[in-house]
């Protein structure tokens, strides 16, 4: 290959370098670094575009939004309105007295479901007094040492007051033989 007398001033021209790069080899691969960076150039252009364009569509949907703000805030206006007058019905559909009238057949029916309505109430709670009537007596009969009641009760309380009259009896002889042996 003929040397030009350039060819040391320019980078990577001259033949006698270290890793045996020659001045073509350099050329072509600045070349190809180059055509590499010009598709990165011409992607982030197009990127560049895309992005102007998105741009351009969010400040549509902003101005859209901000369009449509106002009639969003009347319908919860509105909404909050409407939700005030259901609750002032009900308010005064429930303060609203209500006047009946019911037949001679019509009372005769309602005795007839109260009375059926108080027998079934009270044979459930018989039956829900009796189950924990009877848990609460095997409880008792497990622990002897609760267990005081009926005819046992009734002894031991008797022979608990007998026993304590006798005592402040005697007492009160100990005192009266004291004094009146004094």
């Amino acid at each position: 290959m003929k040397r030009s007398k350039y060819d040391g001033e320019l980078p990577g021209g001259d033949d006698s370098q270290p890793d045996g790069i020659t001045y073509l080899e350099r050329t072509t691969e600045l070349a190809e670094q180059c055509n590499r960076i010009d598709g990165q150039i011409k992607e982030i252009e197009r990127l560049c575009s895309l992005l102007g364009s998105l741009q351009s569509e969010l400040n549509g949907a902003i101005s859209k939004a901000n369009e449509l703000k106002p009639a969003l805030d009347a319908a919860v206006g509105n909404a909050s309105n409407i939700t005030d007058g259901i609750t002032r019905a009900i308010v005064k559909a429930e303060n609203t007295p209500i006047k009946v009238a019911l037949g001679e057949d019509d009372l005769k029916l309602l005795a007839s479901h109260h009375k059926e309505l108080i027998d079934t109430e009270r044979k459930l709670i018989q039956s829900e007094h009796d189950e924990h009537l009877n848990t609460l007596r095997r409880t008792l009969r497990r622990d002897p040492a609760i267990y005081l009641s009926g005819t046992l009760a009734t002894f031991i309380t008797w022979l608990f007051w007998l026993s304590l009259i006798f005592a402040l009896g005697m007492i009160l002889a100990i005192v009266i033989v004291h004094v009146v042996g004094k």
